[in-house]
C-alpha cells in the first residue's frame, strides 16, 4: 500500500505492563523534581494511572499482530515553575504513544531513536497531539509509527 513507502520510525514494542512501572533510575520522572510542585509529567487527557491487562486479540498462534492501529501521540504539558516565570526544571519533552483502549501504551523519551520524527509531528498540531497509524512487524516486538501520514477522520478520544 501507499501508506508503508511513506516516512515512518520503527520503535521497540514495550509491553503495557511495563510502560508505567517506575525504573529504579526514576526513568523518564529522573529530570523532573519537587522544585516543580510535584507536578511531574502532565499529559492533556491528565496523568496515567495504571496499565490495562496485556491484549492478546487478533494474535495468531505465532504471537504475532498484522492489524493496522491508530494511535495517539502527544507531548507533556509545561506545567513546572520555569514556565510559571520561575527558576525551575524544564519539563522533558517524553512523548506518550497509546491507542484507543490504551492496550498499546509507550513512552518516548529525548534522545531515544525516533523522538525527532515523532516530536515534530506532534507540535505540527495546534493542541500538540496528534493521531498516527502504527503498524506492529511481523515477529510482534517492533512496531512502526507513520509520521507525516495522517488519518483523514477526527479523533477526540
Amino acid at each position: 500500500s501507499a501508506l508503508l513507502k511513506t516516512a515512518s520510525v520503527v520503535l521497540p514494542k514495550q509491553i503495557s505492563g511495563v510502560a508505567l512501572q517506575p525504573s529504579s533510575d526514576g526513568g523518564a520522572l529522573r529530570a523532573v523534581g519537587t522544585g516543580d510542585r510535584g507536578g511531574g509529567l502532565v499529559y492533556r487527557a491528565g496523568r496515567l494511572r495504571s496499565a490495562p491487562a496485556p491484549n492478546t486479540e487478533g494474535e495468531g498462534e505465532s504471537g504475532t499482530k498484522t492489524e493496522l492501529l491508530i494511535i495517539k501521540a502527544q507531548a507533556p504539558l509545561d506545567i513546572s515553575d520555569d514556565a510559571r516565570g520561575g527558576i525551575g526544571r524544564m519539563v522533558p519533552q517524553t512523548l506518550l504513544l497509546h491507542d484507543k483502549s490504551r492496550q498499546y501504551i509507550r513512552f518516548v523519551e529525548e534522545g531515544e531513536y525516533g523522538h525527532t520524527a515523532l516530536l515534530r509531528a506532534v507540535l505540527s498540531e495546534r493542541l500538540q497531539l496528534v493521531y498516527l497509524y502504527a503498524l506492529f512487524e511481523a515477529d510482534n516486538e517492533k512496531v512502526r509509527i507513520f509520521t507525516e501520514t495522517k488519518p483523514s477522520q477526527d479523533f477526540t478520544w
